[in-house]
């Protein structure tokens, strides 16, 4: 009689969100469903906890608007939650707000969303404490899922949401293809011109104010925007500059693509306007360039607006004023003219007098000359040479006098100008080449944490640092669609001292890695084929590209950026840093089996198969490793104190049997440890039983040792691991990473049991079934085969264990006496191959036939292998079984299906395998000969029916079928014949 063993099946349902046909007011009932991750384009936000609660007869899943908040943030966009108003307010540049459209129209509710200040829908919400947050946890403010997933469907992101694996979002691009604008510099206050080069604004003394307006793509204005004003100047001090409300603003001083300049933050009124007002003092002679710019960010992009230029001077009484006011050390910077654009190296020269009293000085001949022309010549507005000589201009109603003057190579010249009765002034310009990538501006970084020094950054392992910048010719001008190259090496202290040897990898635009070459990377330039050399961006129409890196050691990365031209590396424009850290909080639970590394992104393990046992040992149960990451396959490391909630669910008797430690705890009965054979001690949560539901479970780095660390077992110190980082070994110290906790699942019958670890949020599971009982016994057997010349026949049984279960994808054995021409074709139905070197198709490897013989193959007497030796000397197809030689003996390991059942085709002579014997050509695929000679009888034994007996008998065999004449047991352990094979042998 065969015991029987009955289970009772626990089935569970996570509620998720339905879509309700309207809402009315909601009810403070809710209930918590469990964590459910927020993934956002492919990586995990966050895991919170989703409450469901009945709205109009509806249950629907509910969120805090903390984690809503977080993933507009990385679509590109902002909110604020206004408790008082009951208000949620997106601002969303790009997006046009009267478009959205949410099913149900604005409807009602006790909550206001609102994009870009228009109302878009009314909700209702509720408060309710965080279970994350503890017991002290403060109520926070609960979105229907529904609702939001609409509003960021308008948002131009795509959002699905499912009640078991949680709220994905991807994308978030914005409606509008453009990053706002920002206007000319514009001028009030001036004497005379209107700002513009060939007119510039002039004051004789009084305050000048500039400004610019700010706008998005949809031309709404950007309030509250710090734009930066740059106050170019070559030569001469800094000018006092006061923001609309007199206040006087501090500069920075900083080098732009257009010169050395003074810098200050300006910010943007209701209008979207930036102004500010710049004077000089008493009796001083200024003049300077002006500029906006702006960095903008939309949808996720970071770029910056830059206003076109604009040129202001100061003259004060009886002195000439030129503008520009440059130097020889600081020239006013130009592009030449070429063929195509005999207009592009033109520069406007102006001269003012300023007025005898009120009256302007017009008519008045002021003399331009040469001090050095270099590649320079006196031009027409329009590019036309007129020479070099002395050019005398009469000055305008105004008192201005202007000449142009025109380069079409490279260098620099030196104009004077002299009037009677003033002291002459000179002014120096250079002209350079347009359309080269020879610097970069408006540079910046993203993503980091903090920054030590310029171009220093401090960031944590597996996030993303993103570095913007502005291509730009010598001029200033931005470089369209030019090619940049990014390089990468791992640093000894700075960017000066690589190592050439990469570390880390580019991120592209869909969030996928790549790693960088190793290259010589302070020595690029000259260098063709860029593209294997590291990462190749484009400039986009306004000359701005952005890059972004990540890593996942603790390593220091330098980033250099070169020009490329031609196809040709250039120069390197840029050298950056970034210092990989650990950050303080818990990234990801990585969780893995019994044996392999564990991995930060493997946070959902499945396939892990165990046996259901009545009793218990470190032998029969299912292993399970995990650990805590602060970054991509970074460990939490130094001070490591993290607790975790272990549970089980579905299959009802699955339960967490023990924890592994290296050294045990004093003060713990010794009685509920129990020795590990590969060294160590399993502590047993529920001693002599398979375990327990759930625990709490704390690691706590010890003050002796930074690679010691406790283990709490809901509160109770149970022993101590020694881990000092991943060496492929899974020992009583053992090396695997920091905090990496392993413990053991057990069941006492079959089913499907799944272990979930929670943390901060972060949640790892591990899914395991448990098969029968251990294999003892086959049933069903083919009671009798019959093989003759090169015929075939599947032998089939099922697999079971001492209770009578089918035991389901489990390793069954069966073992053959000597059987000369017989071989296993195929397994489960499936053939027999297996790659070989060399291939019979001459190329690389290719899949040959591989049957398994069921004799000694090993004798070179044997007829079945006169065509060729056998040219493997094992069988192994994974998930299907295995073999390998053992002289007269041959065992097949097979794998069961889902029903317990194992099937070997067999076959007598015949078969095609693949050989490499110099007889076949050296590697080839030959077919053994028809088999031919006497009869051959064996018998078929199972264990079936002394169960008692052979569980006592250590001596039983291994093998749940065995295929020989002798019975494989002996007196009470006999086993019963189930089946007869005959075949033809030699």
């Amino acid at each position: 009689m065969k015991r029987t063993l009955t289970g009772i099946a626990a089935a569970s349902m996570v509620l998720g969100a339905f879509a309700p046909a309207a809402f009315a007011a909601t009810s403070t009932s809710y209930k918590v469903a469990g964590q459910l991750p927020i993934i956002v384009n492919g990586s995990v936000l966050s895991n919170p906890y989703e409450l469901t609660a009945q709205d109009s007869g509806n249950t629907t899943g509910f969120f805090p608007v903390y984690y809503f908040n977080q993933a507009l943030n990385k679509i590109g966009f902002t909110a604020t939650w206004n408790g008082t108003t009951r208000t949620w307010a997106i601002n969303a540049p790009g997006v046009d707000a009267s478009k959205i459209s949410i099913p149900g129209g604005v409807g009602t509710g006790n909550t206001t969303i609102t994009v870009n200040g228009t109302v878009v829908k009314k909700i209702n919400t509720f408060a309710a404490k965080d279970p994350a947050g503890g017991k002290n946890a403060q109520a926070t403010t609960y979105f229907p899922a529904y609702y939001i997933d609409e509003v960021f469907n308008q948002l131009g992101a795509t959002v699905s949401f499912d009640g078991t694996k949680g709220l994905t979002i991807t994308g978030g691009t914005s409606t509008s293809t453009g990053a706002g604008s920002i206007s000319a510099p514009s001028f009030t206050g001036q004497k005379v011109g209107t700002g513009a080069q060939a007119t510039p604004a002039i004051s004789f003394g009084d305050p000048v104010t500039v400004s610019a307006t700010l706008t998005d793509p949809n031309g709404n204005p950007l309030v509250g925007v710090n734009a930066l004003l740059d106050v170019v100047y070559y030569g001469g001090g800094a000018p006092t500059v006061k923001d609309a409300n007199g206040n006087i603003l501090s500069a920075t001083n900083v080098t732009t693509s257009d010169g050395a300049a003074f810098q200050y933050k300006v910010p943007t009124n209701s209008a979207g306007v930036a102004s500010a007002q710049i004077s000089v003092g008493a009796n001083l002679s200024a003049s300077y360039m002006i500029r906006f710019e702006a960095p903008y960010n939309i949808a996720g992009t970071t770029s910056t607006l830059k206003s076109s230029k604009g040129y202001l001077s100061f003259v004060p009484a009886n002195k000439l004023g030129i503008t520009p006011l440059a130097t020889s050390t600081n020239p006013f910077e130009a592009t030449v003219s070429s063929g195509s654009d005999s207009t592009a190296g033109v520069v406007p020269v102006t001269v003012v007098i300023p007025p005898n009293s009120a009256t302007a000085q017009a008519g008045v001949p002021v003399t331009f000359h040469f001090v050095n022309a270099g590649p320079a010549f006196f031009s027409s507005a329009n590019g036309g040479s007129i020479g070099t000589n002395d050019q005398t201009v009469y000055t305008d109603s105004n008192g201005v006098a202007t000449v142009y003057v025109d380069a079409a190579s490279l260098g620099d010249a030196t104009i004077e100008a002299s009037a009677t009765n003033y002291s002459s002034v000179q002014t120096t310009i250079h002209w350079s080449q347009a359309g080269i990538v020879n610097k970069l501006d408006n540079k910046t970084a993203s993503g980091y944490q903090t920054s030590p020094s310029t171009d220093v950054y401090n960031a944590n392992l597996g996030d993303n640092v993103t570095f913007q910048a502005t291509a730009e010719d010598e001029n200033g001008n931005p470089v369209a669609n030019a090619q940049l190259l990014i390089a990468n090496s791992e640093l000894n202290g700075d960017v000066n001292h690589p190592l050439n040897s990469a570390h880390g990898g580019y991120v592209d635009s869909n969030g996928n890695t790549t790693d960088f070459p190793n290259v010589s990377v302070l020595n690029l330039s000259g260098s063709t084929n860029p593209s294997t050399l590291g990462e190749v961006v484009t400039t986009d129409a306004s000359g701005n590209f952005s890059f972004t890196v990540n890593d996942y050691k603790l390593y220091s990365d330098g980033y250099y950026v070169y020009s490329i031209q031609g196809g040709v590396v250039q120069d390197l424009l840029w050298a950056t840093q970034v210092n990989w850290q650990s950050g303080t909080n818990l990234n990801y639970i990585g969780i893995a089996g019994a044996a392999g590394e564990i991995k930060y992104d493997s946070n959902s393990v499945t396939g892990l198969t165990g046996q259901a046992s009545l009793t218990y040992t470190p032998t029969n149960v299912t292993v399970v490793r995990f650990a805590g990451f602060v970054g991509k396959e970074a460990p939490l490391g130094d001070g490591l104190n993290q607790t975790y909630t272990l549970s089980t669910t579905g299959e009802q008797d699955a339960a967490i049997w023990g924890v592994h430690v290296d050294s045990k705890a004093s003060g713990v009965p010794a009685s509920d440890y129990v020795q590990d054979p590969d060294g160590g001690y399993w502590y047993q949560l529920n001693p002599g039983q398979r375990g327990v539901g759930s625990i709490t479970l704390r690691v706590a780095q010890e003050s002796s040792g930074s690679n010691l660390f406790d283990v709490y077992v809901n509160g109770t110190l149970i022993g101590t691991n020694t881990q000092t980082g991943w060496d492929n070994t899974s020992n009583g110290g053992d090396g695997e990473y920091q905090g990496t906790v392993k413990l053991a699942m057990a069941d006492d019958d079959n089913g499907s049991a799944t272990l979930t670890v929670s943390s901060s949020g972060k949640t790892a599971t591990a899914q395991i079934n448990f098969n029968g009982g251990l294999p003892f016994e086959t049933e069903q057997v083919t009671p009798q085969i019959v093989l003759t010349n090169g015929q075939s026949q599947d032998l089939s049984f099922t697999l079971e264990d001492d209770n009578g279960n089918p035991i389901a994808n489990t390793l069954g054995a069966i073992q053959f006496a000597d059987s000369p021409d017989l071989w296993v074709t195929k397994i489960n139905g499936v053939a027999l191959t297996m790659n070989q070197s060399g291939g019979s198709l001459g190329t690389g490897s290719a899949a040959e036939p591989t049957p398994i013989p069921l004799w000694d193959t090993t004798n070179a007497s044997e007829q079945p292998l006169t065509n060729g030796k056998l040219g493997y000397n094992s069988v192994n197809v994974a998930g299907v079984g295995s073999w390998s030689p053992n002289g007269s003996t041959n065992t097949v390991y097979a794998y069961s299906d889902s029903n317990g059942k194992i099937t070997l085709t067999l076959q007598d002579g015949a078969v095609s395998y693949w050989s490499n014997d110099a007889i076949a050509g050296g590697g080839s695929v030959v077919s053994a000969p028809n088999a031919t000679g006497s009869v051959i009888t064996e018998k078929m034994w199972s264990p079936v029916g002394n169960e008692t007996n052979i569980e006592a008998d250590s001596s039983a065999p291994k093998a749940q079928l065995v295929i020989r004449q002798a019975n494989p047991g002996s007196g009470a352990a006999a086993w019963t014949q189930v089946g007869v094979i005959t075949f033809v042998g030699p």
